[in-house]
């Protein structure tokens, strides 16, 4: 019942979407991927779902780091250059 209040004195750790926690070169890389070789988002979000559990946003930069590089590698079996 206390979730609305809640939410708003902890603003900068409510689930919004241009919060993520890894570094923010990191998250532009990602984006860049994704857009670059367009990939599906859905594709990289069920990506970090099976390698870490968690939504791309949640990953922590060892993570992001992880899912780049699963992410070059999706590229290029995709036919982009690596």
């Amino acid at each position: 019942a206390n979730d609305a209040s809640n939410e708003n004195a902890h603003s900068e750790h409510s689930e919004n979407p241009d919060t993520w926690k890894c570094s923010e070169k990191q998250r532009n890389f990602i984006q860049k991927i994704v857009r670059d070789n367009r990939l599906d988002p859905k594709e990289v979000a069920v990506l970090a779902d099976e390698l870490f559990q968690l939504p791309v946003q949640n990953l922590n930069r060892m993570q992001a780091s992880g899912l780049i590089d699963a992410l070059l590698d999706l590229a290029g079996k995709k036919g982009g250059r690596k």
